[in-house]
């Protein structure tokens, strides 16, 4: 199998990775299927595949600082978005609903990070011929777009032409017009670009000229662009 990136829990206790492990997958007939996130119990070697990633792939797994829960990148309505998983809940929430996407310079490139002592979320995205770093406070607060799981074993995904997924059922996902994805327009930030704060995110500071297009800091915004790009969801410049 292929088990790509590695990411420890805060207890150490655990290590969740992306891996073609799980259903689809066969060694006998060299069949794979899609790249879900799984969970590696240290003391146990038990490893077990998360629930609700049946399409698309699933990558770039982070905790959230508590342990509780993880945050990943995945593609099963056809763009990288931000998906969270509540271990206890077994609830899988799409929260991000951009329409070039959370990516990197190639489809596994690590996009994504979660700070331990802060419960801020710093991603990729696409956006103007180049990359920029959005920060988000709290992600866990963002309000969900689609729903998998939960106490209740109930899917909720869209209804919107091009997005429903075959056997989804449910209600429309909820979206602010000209807000941010997921309709809280204050709830994420981009936060003023300096140097070291793209560094500390994991971002070079500068462009290369002979390399791919990188960030060139962190900006400042009221929140995250929706769907439609609308500039109204933006409030400030690139540093």
């Amino acid at each position: 199998y292929a088990d790509l990136q590695p990411a420890w829990s805060p207890d150490g206790r655990t290590i969740a990775f992306s891996s073609d492990r799980g259903p689809g997958s066969d060694l006998a007939s060299l069949r794979y299927g899609n790249v879900r996130i799984a969970l590696l119990d240290l003391a146990t070697r038990n490893i077990s595949v998360l629930p609700h990633q049946e399409s698309g792939k699933h990558i770039n797994p982070v905790w959230s600082p508590d342990g509780a829960g993880l945050a990943w990148i995945g593609d099963r309505t056809g763009v990288n978005n931000l998906y969270l998983f509540d271990l206890e809940r077994q609830e899988l929430r799409r929260v991000t609903d951009l329409l070039t996407g959370i990516i990197g310079t190639n489809h596994l490139t690590p996009v994504l990070t979660w700070a331990p002592g802060t419960d801020r979320m710093v991603f990729v995205h696409f956006e103007s011929a180049g990359y920029q770093l959005y920060a988000v406070d709290d992600p866990r607060g963002l309000p969900a777009l689609d729903r998998w799981g939960g106490p209740d074993g109930r899917v909720a995904v869209p209804t919107e032409p091009g997005r429903q997924e075959r056997g989804g059922v449910g209600p429309p996902a909820a979206r602010a017009a000209g807000g941010m994805a997921g309709g809280a327009a204050d709830a994420g930030s981009r936060v003023p670009g300096a140097a070291g704060a793209a560094s500390r995110a994991g971002a070079a500071t500068e462009a290369d000229a002979d390399g791919p297009p990188t960030p060139a800091g962190v900006d400042d915004a009221e929140g995250l662009p929706d769907a439609d790009g609308a500039a109204g969801a933006v409030a400030g410049e690139p540093a």
